[in-house]
């Protein structure tokens, strides 16, 4: 199961090679031999996923925090970017990071039980 991390910055700069490259080479369906790939913030998404040809691919595409079930109530799907902040910033981002991470560890043991599991009807008896 191949997963992958994308940086914002690539995809937000409008440097295309640079965002392609860091999406498995999406543009030449590099992204179809992965599983997943998580960005951190909402402004990315719409253009990595537009940079993606096929609807599969583009489902592929998910933010980081929508798999905290608490960011999701709270409409906060963003990473907060702590580069010019202090300590407290990075701290709140690593929070943010590590309540995200359990939900994709959750999602992606869902997805090789999935995997796994016998075809229906084929259960033992």
């Amino acid at each position: 199961m191949a997963l992958t991390a994308v940086r914002s910055a690539s995809c937000e700069s409008g440097d295309t090679t640079r965002a392609s490259t860091a999406l498995g080479n999406s543009r030449l369906g590099g992204l179809s031999s992965l599983t997943l790939s998580l960005l951190l913030m909402k402004g990315t998404f719409g253009n990595c996923r537009a940079w993606s040809a096929r609807t599969a691919d583009r489902e592929k595409i998910r933010l980081l925090r929508e798999f905290d079930a608490e960011a999701v109530e709270a409409g906060t799907l963003d990473v907060d970017d702590p580069y010019y902040g202090d300590m407290s910033d990075f701290e709140q981002c690593l929070a943010e990071v590590e309540a995200a991470c359990r939900g994709v560890v959750e999602h992606v043991r869902d997805l090789q039980g999935a995997r796994s599991a016998p075809p229906a009807g084929d259960e033992a008896p």
